[in-house]
């Protein structure tokens, strides 16, 4: 691989402007607001190589000073799995892979099928016209979530404030509030592992808090920290996932007309097409820029070398959109067949709910359209741009066609 180590770009802002990178490079120096200048892998290939390397780490950016980068994240997401690495990271994800197998994960379809029958009653009790993302999108990872910790139905309200507020990095957030609400998180979840020790359960946190000792048992910190992370990222990057595929259905009437034509049967490839479509994923999308990763140690890619901490942006946007691996990245193809996207990460980073998001997306999306086949948008779609994904929050449709 080639390069020109001399070139620094602008960080991308847009699909357009990732690419055009990409046609000159697939690992480029790019300069982030945070200060300084980034690695930013943009080519496929790199990109799997990469988030497969256990060179490519997180944990310095929260126990050193000295990494050159200025970003700041919530200090509840640096306690999780999220921001560490081997063999402290692989210890955390054993202790919930079997939980999140996919196996395990179906075992929730039905659930999840009643749930959407059950939102889709009360649209259409309502009337023709509502807001796809406030009255579907949100509730549906907001009941799955329920359901994986194992909390009262009544706690819905206090998750979806809780998420409100924890993935929000808008100036109208004050630190006093953010640290108030994260306590309040603490403290449910705590009281929620004490209650459900030496007692039956089949969620996850009943699993965690029921592990022999000697059996590679958690803390009660430990355990906190990953039911952290699931109710944060579990409840927004699956809520924007189903606004942003609906909306990408319905702007491609001619696509949405072949899903339609056999919903059950296609569901699976539709959304996978869906996920490598859009922007959709916070490892991609965090301010245009990502998720940072730091060299542990020397990486040499052909004839660069990544020095030792310095800084690597995985950019999946780009990657899902390499015309050396996807025929035609820019469009949406429901009929694509070998679709190895990027979305939900790879490699020891991996999305570790993605069996439950794929579950979610397919069911959720799979209701939607066999309810409301002439679904339509009757508005412009609003973006909450004070939120890490920036995330779709209202999009305006009709179930009445024109």
């Amino acid at each position: 691989m080639t390069s020109n180590q001399s070139a620094v770009y602008d960080t991308p802002t847009t699909l357009e402007e990732a690419t055009a990178i990409l046609d000159e490079a697939p690992l480029a120096r790019v300069s982030v607001p945070t200060g300084g200048d980034v690695w930013m892998v943009l080519s496929h290939e790199l990109a799997r190589q990469l988030l497969a390397d256990p060179r490519v780490g997180r944990e310095p950016l929260v126990s050193r000073e000295d990494i050159p980068y200025k970003a700041r994240f919530p200090e509840y997401l640096t306690r999780t799995l999220l921001f560490k690495d081997d063999p402290e990271h692989a210890r955390l994800r054993r202790s919930v892979g079997k939980w999140f197998a996919p196996r395990q994960i179906r075992a929730l379809q039905a659930e999840i099928e009643v749930e959407c029958e059950r939102l889709l009653d009360e649209i259409e009790q309502r009337g023709p016209d509502f807001d796809l993302v406030e009255e579907y999108a949100v509730p549906v990872p907001i009941f799955a979530l329920t359901r994986v910790l194992g909390a009262d139905r009544t706690m819905a309200a206090d998750f979806l404030r809780w998420n409100q507020v924890l993935f929000g990095t808008g100036a109208s957030l004050g630190a006093a509030e953010v640290a108030a609400v994260e306590a309040e998180c603490v403290a449910y979840l705590r009281a929620e592992i004490a209650r459900k020790r030496g007692a039956d359960g089949d969620d996850l946190l009943s699993a965690l808090a029921n592990v022999p000792e000697g059996e590679g048992a958690l803390t009660d910190d430990e355990m906190i920290s990953i039911a952290m992370l699931i109710l944060v990222a579990g409840f927004d990057n699956t809520a924007n996932f189903i606004g942003n595929g609906a909306l990408a259905l319905l702007r491609h009437p001619a696509q949405l007309s072949y899903f339609l034509d056999d919903i059950d049967g296609r569901v699976i490839p539709v959304v996978e097409e869906l996920l490598r479509h859009g922007r959709q994923s916070v490892g991609s999308g965090v301010r245009n820029i990502g998720m940072p990763f730091v060299a542990l140690e020397d990486i040499v890619v052909g004839d660069i070398t990544i020095r030792e901490d310095e800084i690597v942006l995985i950019n999946r946007n780009a990657a899902n959109h390499d015309d050396s691996v996807f025929e035609r990245p820019l469009e949406l193809d429901l009929r694509r067949e070998d679709n190895p996207h990027l979305t939900l990460s790879y490699g020891v980073h991996s999305c570790l709910g993605a069996p439950l998001a794929r579950l979610e997306l397919q069911v959720s999306l799979a209701a939607l359209f066999r309810r409301f086949p002439a679904l339509r948008v009757v508005g412009e779609p609003v973006s909450q741009m004070d939120t890490m994904s920036e995330a779709i929050e209202h999009l305006p449709v009709t179930s009445v066609a024109e």
